[in-house]
């Protein structure tokens, strides 16, 4: 939850501020590590990759230990697919992951229920979950 900033302490004070960035580098966007303005919930939906990448082979896509290596891996290294590690996983999930881990926000999806139609369409979830 923090990394979302959504996170309140128990006196209501806010945790995050305006133009800062508080949340773990290794799941966060790479527009969000640069501070920039393009983040919305393409931004959110990164974060879900990397937890999905995660679910998926048992291991970080993104690798560097030190806070300087790592951010410059989450912003200009493709991390590979997760088939790669994991042969069960089929490769619509590797194009799934890979769309929510695009390096550039445009690229990536654009609204949760667009991941869920994606996922739907490969038989992976319940109609009305």
């Amino acid at each position: 939850v923090l990394d979302f900033g959504l996170a309140l302490a128990l006196d209501a004070t806010r945790l995050t501020r305006a133009g800062t960035t508080v949340g773990s580098p290794r799941y966060m966007a790479p527009e969000r590590l640069r501070a920039t303005e393009d983040v919305g919930p393409w931004t959110d939906l990164y974060s879900v990759g990397v937890v999905l990448y995660r679910m998926l082979t048992a291991t970080m896509p993104f690798k560097e230990t030190e806070l300087a290596p790592l951010i410059a891996e989450v912003m200009e290294v493709e991390p590979p697919p997760p088939s790669s590690l994991n042969d069960k996983v089929p490769p619509e999930i590797d194009i799934l992951v890979a769309q929510l881990l695009a390096k550039r926000p445009a690229e990536r999806y654009r609204s949760a229920r667009a991941v869920l139609a994606d996922l739907e369409l490969l038989g992976l979830t319940n109609a009305g979950v």
